[in-house]
């Protein structure tokens, strides 16, 4: 039997048109230099490597991507016919939680959103329990408060169509004092390893 295939997006990263975006940026050991090394998508590898060992570790197939637009990276994984499609952030704002976000019309994408939720909150006590499996959808202006929702739809929109689950995965905030021991090697390492997890419960069942 064939493993099943999942799809990690180091996104922030590889676009074209766009070669200084790497996301959200914190001053993280507080020099006030902005570092490279301080960047959203310099931080997420170190979870995405994790995650990828764990699956491999497994008998999954994965495939790591970095460039592309969005659009072409989620054409990209429905034309491999990808089990998920992990779309890789860290999130800024303040924000006190861990998120996993989903396109609210798929079932599949709620049950992996809420196994990814479990997980996060197993292996990263620093979250205090505050962990959410999102819907997301894009339906500005009717949606107000929660019209922010299109933001992460936006990661994972071209894959419902196809047979990727698309989960766009922000387990931490950068400027969120709670969450800077989860910004280091080791906390990045537990992200990944809660992500690589979450992951094969949800396919175990799927199955």
């Amino acid at each position: 039997m064939t493993p099943p295939l999942i799809i990690l997006d180091r996104q922030h990263a590889g676009k074209p048109g766009h070669p200084g975006d790497r996301g959200a940026w914190e001053d993280l050991d507080g020099d006030t230099r902005r570092d490279q090394w301080e960047a959203e998508a310099q931080l997420t590898p170190y979870y995405l490597l994790a995650a990828e060992e764990c699956l491999l570790a497994a008998g999954v197939d994965v495939i790591s991507i970095s460039d592309g637009a969005y659009e072409e990276r989620h054409a990209r994984a429905c034309r491999y016919q990808a089990a998920a499609y992990v779309a890789a952030h860290l999130n800024a704002g303040g924000a006190r939680y861990g998120a996993a976000f989903h396109d609210r019309r798929s079932a599949p994408g709620l049950a992996l959103a809420s196994e990814l939720a479990r997980q996060l909150q197993a292996h990263c006590p620093e979250l205090g329990g505050d962990v959410r499996g999102l819907p997301c959808w894009d339906d500005r202006p009717q949606a107000g408060a929660d019209a922010w929702l299109w933001r992460p739809w936006t990661t994972i929109r071209g894959v419902y169509q196809g047979r990727p689950v698309g989960i766009c995965y922000e387990p931490a905030c950068l400027d969120t004092p709670q969450h800077a021991p989860l910004l280091t090697r080791e906390g990045l390492a537990r992200i990944g390893q809660a992500l690589g997890r979450g992951v094969l419960a949800w396919l175990e069942v799927a199955q």
